[in-house]
């Protein structure tokens, strides 16, 4: 049984509200991990708005929760270096909602369809996302087919799951699959952002056809160099390159990458 929850408001306006954020993540995941736990013993909401919209909350309830708390809202690994104002976006491996809700909350007005196949943790993304009706929640993967696969989790970990298997203790889950190109059918046929965070599934969807590529306006999302190859990583770039995207890449680490991607008009 869970003790009673505690509530942390983060203001984007509050000055060095990033390093406090950095502080409770060490301090949280240093307590509970000296207690060889994975989850906090008590559930912390955190709410959080941008640009003084709309609020989101979000629970935390495990300790990995805080790290991509700290990737979306302390690194802001998805904020876009270009001033837009999109109607559609596709989030693909929105895990527990945050990256969703930052969409949600930041483009008010855009309509949102998110995807994330992990059993483990679907209910607790419908969870976040009630209130936010122009969000659609689908329980897929996305891949190069229609159909079904196996999905390999790491319940030590949920940010991890993917199409392909890894070292670590994994379990399997067989898991609906949807093509790229039905994703964007589902939109009406253009995307103006596509994040993406799907552990090495981002070389099916590059591998689509150009004339399918050259249907979302813009690319952000994590290339898994470890994953895929740095060859495949290359590929990628040099692909979007050349069919007239203006490309840039942050590290995250040696064989990581952040992908920032937008079509030239």
């Amino acid at each position: 049984m869970y003790a009673a929850k505690k509530m942390i408001t983060l203001q984007q306006y509050t000055r060095g509200w990033r390093n406090k954020l950095r502080l409770w993540k060490w301090i949280f995941q240093g307590a509970i991990a000296k207690k060889g736990l994975l989850n906090f013993p008590a559930p912390i909401d955190i709410s959080f708005s941008f640009d003084r919209k709309q609020e989101a909350i979000i629970t935390l309830v495990r300790s990995e929760d805080l790290d991509v708390l700290m990737e979306v809202l302390g690194y802001k690994r998805y904020k876009l270096p270009w001033n837009l104002s999109p109607k559609i976006i596709v989030d693909l491996g929105a895990n527990i909602g945050i990256s969703v809700l930052c969409f949600a909350t930041q483009y008010s007005n855009a309509k949102i369809f998110a995807y994330e196949p992990n059993p483990l943790i679907f209910q607790r993304l419908i969870a976040h996302l009630r209130g936010f009706p122009q969000v659609q929640v689908f329980q897929e993967a996305v891949g190069s087919t229609e159909g079904s696969r196996h999905l390999y989790i790491n319940r030590d970990s949920h940010l991890s799951s993917s199409l392909y298997l890894r070292h670590g203790t994994q379990e399997e889950y067989f898991v609906k699959t949807v093509s790229f190109e039905q994703v964007l059918e589902r939109t009406g046929g253009f995307v103006d952002i596509l994040k993406f965070d799907i552990e090495g599934g981002e070389r099916e969807i590059f591998q689509s056809p150009e004339f399918v590529l050259q249907k979302v306006g813009c690319y952000v999302g994590e290339l898994h160099g470890d994953l895929i190859g740095g060859a495949e990583v290359s590929n990628i770039i040099d692909t979007l390159t050349r069919i007239g995207y203006r490309v840039t890449t942050q590290p995250l680490g040696t064989q990581r990458f952040m992908l920032y991607a937008l079509k030239a008009q």
